[in-house]
Parts: C-alpha cells; sequence; structure tokens
C-alpha cells in the first residue's frame, strides 16, 4: 500500500519527502538503509547502477522550491540513491505537454472560475445567493465535468445525479446552465487538461512508437510523493499514478482535509 500521512500545518509531512526518497531509493538499490545523520557523508559508485528517479509533485511552486532546498540540505555531499526531481503542477504539465505534443495549460482555475461567475452575475443582474464561491466550483469541477473530461450537458446533469446530490434542483439548474455555457469550451479545469494528457499516454503505452515512449520516460517515476493531496483532482492523481513506473508501495501521499484551498468536502 502507499504511505499516507495526513496532519495539521507545521507538523513536517512535506519534510519527510526526502527521507522516503533516501529509503525507498537504497531500497530499489539493493542497499542497506540508514537515515543521514548531521554532517555525514555517504558515497558509492553510481556507475553500475540504474539509478531510479523520484518526483516530488505538489500545486504549490514555493513548495516545490523548498523541498528542493531540502533534498540539497539533507545530502549535502552525498551520494543520493535517486535522480530527485521537485515539480509544482503547472510546470509538471508544461514538460509533458511537450513531450506528448498537447497544450495542456490550465486556464480554467479557481480565481479564473470565479473572475466568470462575476461577469455573468454583473451582465444578469442576479447572483448565485445561496451558494458560496467554493460549492459552485466544486459543483462544475465534481458534477459538471466528468471524470474522462468531457462537459456534461444539461439534461446529463439532471440525470447522472438525483436532485438531493446536486446543489440545483431541476427548476434552478436552467439558471445553472446558463452560466455553464457562459465559460468558453477552450477553458479547462485541471481535470480537463489531465485527461487530455491520460488519453495520450494511454494510446502511447498500448500501440506508440519506441520514440513515443522515450520521450515520456523523463516523467515516469519509481518513487512518487504527492504533497497537499486535498488540492488536487482525482484525474491528476490517475495521471501521476499512471506515469508510476512501481508498486504502489513507493508512493507516499500526504495532505489535510482541513487545509482544502478551491473545493469543499475533500475525503481520503
Amino acid at each position: 500500500k502507499p504511505l499516507i500521512i495526513s496532519g495539521p500545518p507545521g507538523v513536517g509531512k512535506s519534510h519527510l519527502a526526502h527521507i522516503f526518497f533516501d529509503k525507498r531509493g537504497n531500497e530499489i538499490l539493493g542497499k542497506h538503509f540508514e537515515r543521514l545523520k548531521e554532517n555525514e557523508e555517504r558515497k558509492f559508485d553510481q556507475g553500475n547502477y540504474m539509478i531510479p528517479k523520484a518526483h516530488f509533485i505538489t500545486l504549490s511552486p514555493k513548495l516545490s522550491n523548498e523541498i528542493k532546498e531540502r533534498v540539497e540540505d539533507y545530502y549535502l555531499g552525498s551520494t543520493k540513491p535517486a535522480e530527485i526531481k521537485s515539480w509544482n503542477i503547472q510546470d509538471f504539465l508544461m514538460v509533458l505537454g511537450s513531450k506528448l505534443e498537447l497544450e495542456l495549460k490550465v486556464t480554467l482555475n479557481f480565481k479564473r472560475f470565479c473572475s466568470r461567475l462575476r461577469e455573468f452575475e454583473r451582465q444578469r443582474r442576479e447572483k448565485f445567493t445561496k451558494f458560496s464561491k467554493q460549492s459552485l466550483w466544486k459543483e462544475y469541477e465534481k458534477m459538471v465535468i466528468t471524470r474522462n473530461g468531457k462537459r456534461r450537458s444539461k439534461e446529463e446533469y439532471k440525470k447522472s445525479f438525483p436532485e438531493y446530490l446536486r446543489l440545483f434542483d431541476n427548476q434552478s439548474c436552467e439558471k445553472w446552465y446558463e452560466f455553464v455555457k457562459h465559460i468558453p469550451r477552450e477553458e479547462k479545469t485541471l481535470s480537463e487538461i489531465s485527461n487530455l494528457a491520460i488519453r495520450k499516454i494511454c494510446e502511447i503505452y498500448k500501440e506508440g512508437t519506441l520514440e513515443e515512449r522515450e520521450a515520456i520516460k523523463v516523467l515516469e517515476s519509481d518513487i512518487l510523493v504527492i504533497d497537499e493531496i486535498q488540492d488536487l483532482s482525482v484525474p491528476i492523481i490517475m495521471l501521476l499514478l499512471i506515469l508510476h513506473r512501481k508498486p504502489v508501495r513507493n508512493v507516499m501521499i500526504a495532505g489535510d482535509e482541513e487545509q482544502a484551498m478551491a473545493f469543499e468536502g475533500f475525503k481520503w
């Protein structure tokens, strides 16, 4: 099973990543693991080993940079048992898109969604007063956009979920879908972008050329840490796991349901 870490801010969830990389990297190389002590150096010849790839991935550019620094502080002059890279989601998707020859830029995030909502309410001169912006964003991400990255029609929205599971009953969803249509189709959420990538990668794994498979190897992981998971949608997590090559015991997931930024109701 994966290692799952849940806890409030400041307890050091993210900073266990470099220990996880060190332990799993040594295991893959068949070496005995002992945590590095301060000012200790550990050296070994990398020439005879296929060095595993370790990826730390999170939504926050600031946190990804902090982990880069923490990894360097931990190893100092020691030989790393893995090729460790720290990514924020946007940079990861940009590089993946260049490998897949796809445009993988998220153009509809929570902030942009709120901007579109204000435009719509100003034009209509009425507001979605019953619901928070976070609730509306969750409804769009989870109920309008499918796990396959498609946008449900109004009829599909009604048919797919009973009224008690939706924010909008059959009468009030008319106004909701007027707003949904106000969002241009070219503006895509992280879920939609992730599904574009998933479909392309699955095609490559199934029937792609050797050159195509080699192109995405740089983004495949042997050891994977996904941090702040409460802010990530299911499709991006699926994408990261599809690109993971080793068993799920080499995956660490960290987060805190109380810190969810863009939507409500995260559950492990």
